[in-house]
């Protein structure tokens, strides 16, 4: 019998700890169906209020729908977007984040944004900077990520707290780094060209494809509009001939190649690579050729796009 008694208690310990960790979804009844609550929030039928309280629930699916919920009422919704972002609980405030940047896309990444983006403009969104600058120092590397995306929509009103944002391009997290990079590009020139150089070098030494991709994108505004565009065109041309051959080059040469003839101050640098890839060519073994060639092929292909030939008259 005490046998029996001890086991029904554990089973009723184990129903109610059950019972706790049950995801409730707020607000409304327990288990909502979340496609049934997806198909409500991009609808007119609830209030903004009630598209807020989404922002708690357990599904980050149902957060990320109630984000777009709110974000594509812009101005209207900033109250309720401000209230987020000062709440205690971290799924709330990266709602509340999202709803000022765009929330991922369902099937990939960023899927809406630009057309959310074009209601929560940068006037818009920039009125939350000063609250999202001391999120920054969030303990939750989630709420500083989506802060970081969410200055990436603040436009000039991010311009205070660039010397914070380019610390951040050091991140130990490379989806860091590659955020903070786009805040960057995105506050342009001349706010950013006190740290054109840092974030050069910082661009040259990323061993992270996809932060180097996006700091690719920033390197190439600096140069387009700025005013140390000398300076940045040089560290990457010294870059040039320290770097393998190998994909990060590319992308180095890449940059230069959607520059044009703006990147006409790293031309002899791409001259001198290529010089040295054919003397390579010449001497090396047959395996390594076609490699080599494929090199020589793209850095014509840079060097004419720089510093277009000359057309022959007819």
């Amino acid at each position: 019998m005490k046998q029996l008694a001890l086991i029904a208690a554990v089973a009723a310990l184990l129903t109610g700890m059950a019972g706790a960790i049950e995801p409730v979804d707020p607000p409304g009844k327990p288990n909502e169906d979340i496609y049934d609550i997806i198909e409500r929030l991009a609808g007119e039928e609830m209030t903004l209020a009630q598209r807020a309280e989404y922002f708690e629930h357990y599904s980050p699916v149902v957060r990320r729908e109630a984000s777009k919920s709110l974000m594509r009422e812009g101005r209207k919704a900033m109250p309720l977007i401000v209230k987020a972002l000062k709440s205690k609980d971290r799924r709330v405030i990266r709602a509340g984040t999202d709803a000022l940047s765009g929330p991922f896309g369902v099937g990939g990444v960023g899927r809406g944004r630009k057309e959310l983006q074009a209601i929560m403009t940068p006037d818009i969104a920039g009125a939350a900077a000063p609250l999202l600058a001391k999120l920054l120092d969030h303990d939750d590397l989630y709420v500083r990520d989506g802060a970081l995306l969410a200055l990436s929509n603040c436009g000039k009103a991010a311009v205070p707290y660039l010397d914070k944002i380019v610390t951040m391009t050091a991140n130990d997290h490379w989806w860091v780094r590659s955020s903070a990079s786009k805040v960057i590009k995105r506050v342009g020139t001349p706010q950013s060209d006190k740290h054109a150089e840092a974030m050069t070098r910082t661009f040259v030494a990323e061993p992270y494809v996809y932060p180097k991709r996006r700091l690719q994108e920033m390197m190439i505004e600096l140069v387009k509009g700025g005013g140390r565009s000398a300076e940045v065109l040089q560290i990457i041309a010294d870059a040039l001939g320290r770097q393998k051959r190998d994909y990060f080059r590319y992308l180095l040469l890449e940059g230069l190649y959607k520059l044009g003839p703006d990147a006409k101050a790293a031309l002899p640098a791409v001259e001198k690579l290529l010089e040295s890839e054919q003397a390579a060519l010449a001497e090396a073994p047959r395996g390594e050729k076609t490699t080599i060639e494929k090199e020589i092929a793209y850095l014509v292909k840079v060097r004419d796009r720089i510093n277009p030939p000359a057309r022959p008259k007819r």
